[in-house]
């Protein structure tokens, strides 16, 4: 595939488009990379130390029925 980066993926789904591999070859990869994942295994980004994803808590205060039309 013209313009992507191998080292830039971590898998490269499209290889099922273009035939280089199957559909149940690629589930396999995404489901063993999950598992890998979630044993502790670092991502691409946590390698180098990147952080940019968080995860955050919003609270709002609640409405209540003087919002809702009359």
């Amino acid at each position: 595939m013209q313009g992507i980066r191998p080292d830039a993926m971590v898998v490269n789904a499209g290889r099922v488009l273009d035939g280089s591999a199957s559909l149940g070859d690629m589930g396999q990869k995404i489901f063993d990379l999950v598992l890998a994942v979630a044993s502790g295994q670092r991502t691409r980004t946590e390698i180098p130390g990147h952080q940019e994803f968080r995860l955050t808590h919003k609270s709002f205060e609640p409405l209540g029925p003087s919002c809702l039309p009359v």
